[in-house]
C-alpha cells in the first residue's frame, strides 16, 4: 500500500465517521441549516471515493469522462462550489458580496460544463476547474476574516462555527491549489498528488470542529 492509497482509506473513513456522527445528531433535534449543508457534503466526497474505489478496482477499463468516476468527481466539484457558496454568504455580512456569491454558482456551473465539453482529457478538465474554483472563492474566504478583524465586538474564534468553515475551505484550496496550476508537472507524482487528499483531509477535521462547536451551543 502506497501513501496515496493510505490517504484515500483514511479520507473514506474520515468522511464517513462525521457525516454519521452529524447525521444521528440532526435526525434527533433540530439544528442549523448549514448542518445539513456540511452533512450532504461529506456524503458526497463519501460518495465519490466509493464510486472511484470502485470502479478502478472492478472495471479498470472504464476510463476518460464518460466513467462514472470521471462524472461523479466533475459532479462533486459543481455541488462544492454551490455548498461553500452558500457556506460563505450566509457568513459575510456585505450585501453585494453575498448577492454575488450567489450568481457566481451558476457562473461557475457554465464554466465548468464548458470545460468539461472542451475536448479537454479528463485530468486536464478538472484541474482548471478546480484551479478556478479555488481562485474565485479564496479571495472570499479572506474577506470573510477581514470583516471579521473590522468587527467592533469581537467574538471568540473557537466558539465560532463560521471561523471553522472557512478556514476549512481556506485551508483545503491553500493546500491543492499549487498542485492544480503546476498539474502537468505533477500529474504522475504520487507525493504531490497526496496534497489533494491532504486538503480534504483538513478540511473535514475542520467541519468536525464546527460540528462540535455548533452542537456544543445547541445543547447550552
Amino acid at each position: 500500500m502506497n501513501l496515496l492509497q493510505a490517504n484515500t482509506i483514511f479520507l473514506f473513513l474520515l468522511s464517513l465517521i462525521v457525516f454519521l456522527f452529524i447525521i444521528q445528531k440532526l435526525v434527533k433535534k433540530k439544528y442549523p441549516m448549514y448542518m445539513w449543508l456540511i452533512a450532504i457534503y461529506l456524503f458526497l466526497v463519501f460518495s465519490q471515493l466509493v464510486i472511484g474505489d470502485y470502479y478502478d478496482s472492478f472495471r479498470p477499463d472504464l476510463r476518460g469522462k464518460r466513467s462514472p468516476t470521471a462524472i461523479s468527481a466533475y459532479i462533486l466539484i459543481i455541488a462544492e462550489y454551490s455548498i461553500f457558496v452558500f457556506l460563505l454568504s450566509s457568513y459575510i455580512s456585505l450585501t453585494f458580496i453575498k448577492k454575488y456569491l450567489i450568481i457566481s454558482c451558476v457562473l461557475f456551473a457554465i464554466v465548468a460544463i464548458s470545460i468539461w465539453y472542451s475536448k479537454l482529457s479528463f485530468e486536464k478538465a478538472i484541474s482548471i476547474t478546480t484551479t478556478v474554483e479555488s481562485l474565485c472563492l479564496i479571495p472570499f474566504c479572506l474577506f470573510y476574516f477581514f470583516e471579521l478583524l473590522n468587527t467592533p465586538c469581537f467574538l471568540k474564534l473557537t466558539e465560532e462555527p463560521s471561523f471553522w468553515v472557512t478556514t476549512g475551505i481556506l485551508f483545503l484550496f491553500i493546500s491543492i491549489t499549487p498542485y492544480y496550476l503546476a498539474y502537468d508537472y505533477f500529474k504522475n507524482n504520487i507525493e504531490m498528488e497526496t496534497l489533494d487528499f491532504f486538503g480534504y483531509d483538513l478540511l473535514i477535521v475542520f467541519l468536525a470542529k464546527t460540528s462540535l462547536t455548533t452542537f456544543k451551543h445547541q445543547n447550552n
